[in-house]
């Protein structure tokens, strides 16, 4: 079986090892404090959590990475399967115990002939929510089958200290759509949030894994109006994309973002991303409120054909955050391409209300399952005036 996992620490702490750019570019191994156990169906220690660190912050202290490994279960006593990390202290004051728990099933699927992949998911390690206003906080989560994800709040031992909904009181989660909402009507400091992600068979209530899933909140105490708060703007790769990376090829973009106010500077444009993200330094347009960080990306023989996911936050000199937006990269992937010529309506059915518009792409494509728009423009002739929206 192949695990992966994220992980995060203070980056001043002997456990998690100090992250920096040398880090981050030579990707270097980092020690993690404890180990990963087998709970039940198995016994024994699986890993130590080292990570290979890909993301940092100085202002939040902490690091951010990841790490794979194969292991064979061959002295497990049953199919099903719960691994986890058990460990001291959460941060101050969430409590002294903390369990990160997954359970999976080694059995064969009948729909699939092979053994189920968990789902996945991931976010910056500290969101940052105004106090005072209403929140909504999408979860980025995905499944490599493309079963049903739901979530659900960790319940039990599942994960230890901060194992109830009071530990982030208020948050409403919507299990369908991994989306949490939350009226920051509380007080000014860290919650945590423990979500347990969840895969479906379509018909089936019985979960095929569940999934650990847990993150820090910290509630910050503003007199800024709501409207105030950072924003991330074009050309930044809006929440729920997702973006195909062809094979030798490199994935570039910039993430830009205003203030949110003409008092305030962009600090910093917070990420966390794949092993080998290389990002540039923070950009300021002169004379506006408006900051950028340019990122590449060219994905190693061992990122091939996966589904990666990135993840963004812009932090100003006020404390404040804008909302976390994450995209999914397919690497491996060539994107559809319009044939040309194809995109044309009937131009005698143009202004007719049942006009039926024809795009032809040149390979199949899969139904999206996050809902969008197209915007059609009707060209005038100069002498008409100009474009108009239709």
């Amino acid at each position: 079986m192949e695990i992966s996992y994220h992980v995060s620490w203070r980056r001043n702490s002997g456990a998690g090892g100090s992250c920096s750019s040398l880090t981050v570019s030579n990707g270097l191994l980092l020690s993690g404090g404890g180990g990963m156990v087998c709970q039940y169906g198995c016994s024994g220690t699986i890993t130590t959590m080292s990570y290979i660190c890909t993301d940092f912050s100085i202002d939040e202290n902490w690091s951010f990475g990841e790490n794979r490994l194969a292991f064979n279960f061959t002295d497990r006593t049953e199919d099903t399967i719960a691994i986890g990390f058990t460990g001291g202290c959460w941060i101050s004051p969430l409590g002294c115990s903390w369990n990160i728990s997954t359970t999976f099933s080694l059995n064969i699927r009948n729909d699939t002939g092979q053994i189920n992949s968990s789902p996945r998911a991931i976010t910056t390690p500290v969101l940052r929510l105004q106090q005072g206003c209403n929140h909504t906080i999408p979860l980025a989560v995905s499944d490599p089958d493309g079963d049903i994800i739901r979530c659900r709040w960790a319940v039990g031992r599942e994960c230890a200290s901060v194992c109830n909904v009071t530990a982030f009181p208020g948050a409403q989660l919507d299990s369908d759509t991994c989306t949490i909402h939350y009226e920051a009507n509380r007080g000014a400091r860290y919650w945590a949030a423990a979500v347990m992600i969840e895969d479906f068979i379509p018909g089936s209530l019985q979960p095929l894994s569940s999934v650990a899933f847990q993150f820090l909140v910290l509630v910050v105490a503003s007199t800024d109006p709501c409207s105030q708060q950072p924003e991330l703007i074009d050309p930044t790769p809006p929440q729920g994309s997702c973006v195909a990376v062809p094979p030798g090829t490199t994935f570039t973009t910039q993430l830009t973002a205003t203030s949110g106010s003409s008092s305030a500077s962009i600090t910093e444009i917070q990420t966390v991303s794949p092993i080998g993200t290389r990002r540039g330094e923070l950009e300021h347009n002169t004379g506006t409120s408006i900051y950028y960080i340019n990122i590449t990306w060219t994905p190693a023989a061992d990122q091939q054909n996966e589904t990666h996911s990135f993840c963004y936050i812009a932090v100003n000199s006020e404390g404040l955050a804008s909302e976390q937006s994450c995209i999914q990269l397919l690497v491996g992937y060539h994107p559809p391409a319009l044939l040309p010529d194809t995109a044309t309506p009937n131009q005698q059915l143009v202004h007719s209300s049942n006009t039926t518009w024809y795009i032809e792409f040149d390979r199949n494509i899969q139904r999206p399952v996050i809902p969008s728009y197209i915007i059609f423009y009707e060209f005038t002739s100069e002498l008409e005036g100009d474009q108009h929206c239709t």
